[in-house]
């Protein structure tokens, strides 16, 4: 798994992050003046990819999918928010929602 180390969580396929990459010279020869030489920072835009070569995602993070509504009386709306492109299995899911003593509760069916 490619790591992001400094959140100590595992990168998101389909997800955009930016590194900043610099190289460092140090001279630490006791004849000569101590030197630290540093170059100016590459920025890179990466986007970690599946393992699997060709495959593509119909969706990328932060994508919202409404759902349809599909028969009975309701003001309610129901929409998903893509957190990993590639959990997406293109299943059908169905939410509920009934009164219950303690309020309206919602279930999801697949």
């Amino acid at each position: 798994m490619i790591k992001d180390y400094i959140n100590n969580k595992g990168l998101i396929n389909g997800q955009s992050y930016t590194f900043a990459v610099t190289a460092i010279a140090y001279n630490n020869d006791p004849g000569l003046p101590a030197n630290i030489l540093e170059s100016a920072p590459a920025i890179l835009n990466v986007v970690p990819q599946s393992t699997t070569p060709g495959v593509r995602y119909n969706s990328v993070v932060g994508d919202t999918i409404f759902a349809v509504h599909q028969s009975g009386g309701s003001d309610g709306s129901v929409y998903a928010i893509v957190l990993d492109p590639s959990k997406l299995k293109g299943h059908d899911y169905e939410v509920t929602f009934e009164e219950t003593v303690n309020g309206t509760v919602w279930n999801l069916r697949m």
